[in-house]
């Protein structure tokens, strides 16, 4: 015990000592991060990369400016007015954008461990790039007045129109991978 303290003083010690430490303490780090990620399903963290023109944050009955940084949770909806449009980001691999005239609430946020990324997009459009697979026990769930839309990592876009009719349409654009899509009858029965 005593040469290892006479060791430890010397300076090959103290950097051999040093050096140990700060490998335990990143061997440590490592395993809490995935930990932690393996546990948490759906999207923990979504924030606003950019804004142009005018967009509006809802929650909880109030309305104010959406701004850039801006740290979403649950409950949240943000809209665009005409030549606006917003830009996200969710847990740095998912990249949405809201494009103008267009409305989307996003639900399932902060780690609730549901395993469901939900988007309710209510009119307009929104383009999603989803850049790493999700795991078989995560969703990620773009609902509009009638469809639901399923994927697992792909590119797309989903935009609400109304046709001549005044009946409420909803196209899919897929650039790359696949979407499921079930059609929402005004009853609210679901159908392939």
């Amino acid at each position: 015990m005593d040469k290892l303290k006479e060791f430890l003083k010397t300076k090959k010690g103290k950097i051999i000592a040093g050096i140990s430490l700060a490998t335990v303490v990143i061997v440590v780090a490592v395993l809490v991060l995935l930990l932690t990620k393996s546990d948490q399903k759906g999207y923990r963290t979504i924030s606003v990369s950019e804004i142009v023109g005018t967009v509006t944050a809802e929650n909880n009955g109030k309305t104010y400016d959406a701004y850039a940084n801006m740290k979403l949770k649950e409950g949240y909806a943000l809209s665009t007015k005409s030549d606006s449009y917003v830009r996200m980001v969710l847990d740095a691999d998912k990249y949405i954008k809201l494009e103008e005239n267009s409305k989307a609430k996003f639900t399932s946020l902060d780690g609730s461990n549901s395993g469901y990324t939900v988007i309710n997009l209510e009119y307009g459009a929104i383009t999603n790039e989803i850049a790493s697979s999700l795991s078989e026990d995560e969703d990620y769930i773009i609902n509009t007045p009638n469809a639901v839309l399923a994927v697992r990592g792909t590119f797309f876009r989903v935009e609400v129109v109304l046709n001549e009719k005044g009946e409420t349409l909803t196209d899919v654009y897929t650039y790359g991978g696949s979407v499921k899509s079930q059609r929402v009858l005004p009853s609210g029965e679901k159908v392939e």
